[in-house]
């Protein structure tokens, strides 16, 4: 569930802001019930903290709205992310390849190919992207590394080479990281060394 936001420091000042312009106002009283008149400065300087208190507290509900829009969109990402499976399962069917050259199986996976790409499209019209991975660098934020390849070309180190599973963010908030496969770069073994087990092993 998403979390309610807590209260912002814009809120906190205009608390502030009201209790002390409650004892100015209990002081107002205080001064009325005593006969005690007014100067014009005090006066001034009550309407001057009414009104930045009244702007603080616009501030505030403008932040708050702004929070709540924030947690529609999470909200909004948590949605799609139950329908990534199905996508998988869809994506999977159409581009598996037919057990025979049968026209009824091809047409079937012609419709859930066009399935696939209609559902592709509405996703992403609402705001889902898929994450670039493959034979880009691994970068934890948005990539996970699920395996490993030796690399003996020190310009493939930490560079992805297989993808094994899509990443999406949606409206630019992470749904699933792309799951993947990252190349590790090690020398390759010189003829000594090989010399060495060769004659270990005999």
């Amino acid at each position: 569930m998403p979390r309610m936001p807590s209260a912002p420091p814009d809120f906190l000042t205009a608390k502030q802001a009201a209790a002390t312009l409650g004892v100015k106002l209990a002081t107002l009283y205080s001064y009325a019930c005593h006969g005690t008149v007014l100067g014009h400065d005090n006066l001034e300087e009550l309407q001057d903290r009414h009104l930045r208190l009244a702007a603080e507290f616009e501030n505030y509900r403008k932040r708050t709205r702004r929070e709540l829009a924030e947690m529609r969109r999470r909200s909004q990402a948590d949605l799609v992310a139950g329908l990534l499976d199905v996508l998988d399962d869809l994506t999977r069917v159409a581009h598996a390849a037919p057990p025979a050259p049968d026209a009824t199986v091809q047409s079937l996976m012609d419709g859930v190919g066009l399935v696939e790409a209609k559902m592709r499209k509405a996703l992403g019209d609402a705001g889902l992207a898929r994450i670039e991975a493959h034979g880009q660098p691994f970068d934890p934020n948005v990539h996970e590394a699920l395996a490993t390849r030796p690399t003996t070309d020190p310009s493939q180190d930490d560079i992805i080479c297989n993808v094994i599973v899509d990443g999406y963010t949606f409206d630019e908030i992470l749904v699933r990281p792309a799951r993947v496969q990252v190349a590790k770069y090690g020398p390759p073994s010189s003829p000594s060394e090989e010399e060495a087990v060769e004659g270990d092993d005999a």
